[in-house]
């Protein structure tokens, strides 16, 4: 049985969000003209586990977003939780304005086995590890997104773990704004244009819309 631990560590703003805490899984309307909108994209490829088949996961990955937010005049490390769609894609609406920065993902994997791959996210280019645990840290000194007006487009994130992942732990990672006719460890080829135009097709009567539009530009 995986043991479940919770690491604290005490460099600069920590704070640990709870398993229990709940999952936003759609986009929710602006109660504010200042209030923001995060969006993004997740996949993870999986050709590590011994036994289990080489699979591409998309639907239902949990996705722990940090960010640093100014609320009652203050600033302050806040952490969310995501879930994706069916489609890899996920969204947080109607938070802080601020800064924000995927910190980690959770999923289960072949038989009910559950990892959770995160970053520290200290500096530019730091890397994603597998941990065998449940809970998330949320803490980041870079963030490397600079919000659009009230967008703050994550991009689209290709995580993979293969056999060189059982040696070091590291995780394959690619992040970038479109995916050109990427070829996936199951066969399939993803492409995929800005992750605004996603959430404009999927919610056209959304008042983010306009919001999501002006991003593009």
């Amino acid at each position: 049985m995986i043991k479940r631990s919770i690491l604290l560590v005490a460099l600069g703003v920590l704070f640990v969000f709870m398993a229990c805490a709940g999952r936003i899984t759609s986009l929710k309307e602006p109660t504010s003209d200042d209030s923001f909108v995060v969006i993004g994209s997740v996949i993870f490829q999986n050709d590590y586990f011994v036994g289990d088949e080489v699979e591409v996961y998309k639907d239902g990955i949990d996705v722990a977003i940090v960010g640093e937010v100014e609320e009652d005049g203050k600033k302050k490390i806040s952490g969310y939780w995501a879930t994706t769609d069916k489609n890899g894609y996920f969204v947080l609406s109607d938070v802080p304005p601020g800064k924000y920065a995927l910190q980690a993902i959770r999923l289960t994997v072949g038989v009910q086995r559950l990892i959770t791959i995160s970053s520290n996210l200290r500096y530019s280019g730091s890397e994603y590890t597998i941990q065998m645990r449940e809970n998330v840290i949320f803490e980041a000194e870079y963030f490397g997104v600079e919000p659009k007006g009230r967008v703050v487009n994550l991009k689209h994130h290709v995580f993979g773990a293969d056999h060189s992942t059982a040696v070091n732990r590291q995780i394959l990672h690619h992040e970038s704004a479109k995916i050109e006719n990427a070829k996936l460890i199951d066969g399939s080829i993803l492409k995929r244009g800005p992750v605004e135009e996603y959430f404009i097709k999927t919610y056209p009567k959304s008042a983010w819309v306009p919001v999501l539009k002006a991003a593009l530009d």
